[in-house]
C-alpha cells in the first residue's frame, strides 16, 4: 500500500504518517516525499517546464517499488496507491496517466479526484510569469522565467507562496496537461483530466473513492471563529465567495455572476453573510462544490464509460476529535482531514474514544481487505474483520445495465440520542453503517 500525502500541491511530509495501526494488518506501508509548490508543479505550458514534477517523483517511487519491494515481502503484483485532498487526486491523475501502466493495481482517493476545483490548471503561464515577478525575474518568454527561477534561492521562493492559498487560486500550482514533443516524449498528463475520463482514457482498476460529510468545515470554521477573518469575508462577501468558489476563468463576468447568485440562492437563501446562523449552510455549500460533487461527478463520468469496479463512500462519522476544535468546540460535521486520524495514529491531538477505535478498526478493514482482495468486503471475510462488517455488503456504485440508474454509496455514520446538540459530542450513539443510494441527490442535481 503506498501511501501519497496531502498539502494542496505545497506541503505536508511522510513522516507525518506513522505505520503503526496498518502494521496490524498485514500489509506492506510505503510512504514518499515528492517535489511541491513551485518546485513541484510549476508549468510554463510549453517544453521549458511541462510540470508535473511531483507527480512524476510519485512515479519514480512506484518504480522502485516494483524493482525492490519483493525484498520487504510485498508483492509487486498487487500495488495499491492511496491518498487524502491532494494526494487523493495525485492518485486519480496516475489513472489517468498512459505513463504509470502497470504500477499500481488498485487506488483509493478519500476527498479529492482529479477533477477538484482546487486540483484544476487554470492558466499556468500567467501563473509562471506572476511568480517569476515576485522574485524580480524577467517574464520575457519561458526560458528567462525558467533559468531565473532555477537560480533563485529556494527559501525566497518559498516565501512568495501565499499564506492564504485557498484565496490566491492564480498562486496554487496544480497538476497541468502536458504536451508531447521531441523535448518531451512522454508527458504525464496528455490532456485535461475531464477530457481524459470522458474519452475512457484510464485505468480501469478497482477504486474507492468518496468524501466527509462536511469537508469544507475545516476551512470555514476558523474564518467563522475569528473575528478578523469573518469581518473581512464580509465586507467583501461576494469577492471572497467567488473566489473560494474557484470558479473556472473562462467564465464570462456575467457567467460568473449568475453562478453565484445561484450559489447563494440556493445554500443561503439569499443571505449575504458569514454568520454562525448560516455556519451550516456555507459549510454544506462549499463541501459540495469543492469535494462531494467532484467525486460524485468523477464516480458519474467513469461509470459511463464502463469502469464497473467503483466502491463509493461518503464518510458521516464525526470522531471524538475534529480538526475544526482547533478554533472552536462547536460540532461542525466530519472536517477534512479527519479521517487520517483513523488509518495513521495521531492520538497526540486527540484521545481516541470506543466509538473512534471501532471506526478506526472499521476503515483499516475495508482498506486493507481492499488491497488485498481487490473488494472491501470480500465474501470470505478475514478472521480479523470488524464486527460491523459480518452483515453488510459494500456493493459497487452502480451495476451494469442500463436500467440501473441509481448510484450506491457506503455509508459511515453513527446513531443520534435523542434531539442533536451543537456542542462536542453530546447524544451521539454507536457507530451505524449501512448502502445508500443517490447521496444528497436534490444538491448533486444542483
Amino acid at each position: 500500500m503506498c501511501w501519497i500525502h496531502g498539502g494542496l500541491f505545497y506541503s505536508g511530509s511522510a513522516q507525518n504518517y506513522p505505520p503503526d495501526f496498518l502494521m496490524d494488518k498485514n500489509v506492506v506501508l510505503v510512504t514518499f516525499n515528492y517535489r511541491l509548490g513551485v518546485y513541484g508543479f510549476l508549468s510554463t505550458g510549453d517544453d521549458e517546464s511541462p510540470g508535473n514534477y511531483g507527480l512524476k517523483d510519485q512515479r519514480a517511487a512506484l518504480m522502485w517499488v516494483q524493482e525492490n519491494i519483493a525484498v520487504f515481502g510485498g508483492n509487486p503484483k498487487s500495488v495499491t496507491l492511496f491518498g487524502e485532498s491532494s494526494g487523493a487526486t495525485c492518485v486519480h491523475c496516475h489513472m489517468l496517466s498512459p505513463f504509470t501502466e502497470g504500477l499500481f493495481h488498485r487506488a483509493i482517493s478519500m476527498a479529492g479526484t482529479a477533477i477538484s476545483p482546487w486540483a484544476s490548471c487554470p492558466d499556468p503561464l500567467s501563473m509562471a510569469q506572476e511568480q517569476a515577478k515576485l522574485v524580480n525575474c524577467s517574464t520575457a518568454n519561458t526560458s528567462t522565467i525558467v533559468a531565473c527561477l532555477k537560480d533563485t534561492d529556494p527559501v525566497l521562493l518559498v516565501k512568495t507562496y501565499p499564506s492564504e492559498p485557498l484565496f490566491a487560486r492564480n498562486r496554487v500550482f496544480t497538476p497541468c496537461p502536458e504536451q508531447q514533443s521531441f523535448r518531451n516524449p512522454e508527458p504525464f498528463l496528455p490532456g485535461d483530466p475531464l477530457d481524459l475520463i470522458r474519452a475512457g482514457k484510464f485505468k480501469k482498476i478497482p477504486w474507492i473513492v468518496g468524501a466527509n460529510s462536511q469537508d469544507a468545515s475545516t476551512f470555514i470554521v476558523p474564518i467563522l471563529n475569528l473575528n478578523r477573518l469573518r469581518a473581512r469575508w464580509n465586507k467583501n462577501f461576494e469577492q471572497f465567495t467567488k473566489s473560494f468558489l474557484f470558479l473556472p476563468k473562462k467564465l464570462t463576468k456575467v457567467q460568473a455572476d449568475g453562478v453565484y447568485e445561484k450559489f447563494i440562492d440556493f445554500y443561503l437563501n439569499g443571505t449575504r453573510n458569514l454568520s454562525q446562523q448560516d455556519a451550516y449552510q456555507i459549510i454544506e455549500g462549499f463541501s459540495d462544490r469543492h469535494f462531494i460533487h467532484p467525486v460524485k461527478k468523477s464516480v458519474d463520468l467513469h461509470l459511463s464509460v464502463g469502469h464497473e469496479k467503483i466502491f463509493w463512500y461518503n464518510l458521516a462519522y464525526r470522531g471524538f476529535y475534529s480538526t475544526t476544535y482547533l478554533t472552536s468546540l462547536r460540532n461542525y460535521g466530519v472536517g477534512h482531514v479527519d479521517e487520517r486520524r483513523y488509518i495513521f495514529p495521531m492520538s497526540f491531538f486527540w484521545p481516541y474514544s470506543e466509538n473512534d477505535k471501532e471506526v478506526s478498526e472499521l476503515i483499516l478493514n475495508l482498506w486493507t481487505n481492499f488491497a488485498k482482495f481487490e473488494n472491501p468486503t470480500p465474501a470470505n471475510k478475514p478472521p480479523d474483520s470488524s464486527r460491523l462488517l459480518d452483515k453488510i455488503t459494500w456493493f459497487t456504485a452502480r451495476d451494469v445495465g442500463p436500467e440501473n440508474m441509481h448510484t450506491r454509496y457506503f455509508n459511515i455514520g453513527q446513531v443520534i440520542l435523542g434531539s442533536p446538540t451543537e456542542f462536542l459530542n453530546e447524544n451521539l450513539g454507536p457507530v451505524k453503517i449501512n448502502m445508500a443510494e443517490d447521496l444528497d441527490k436534490e444538491r448533486m442535481d444542483f
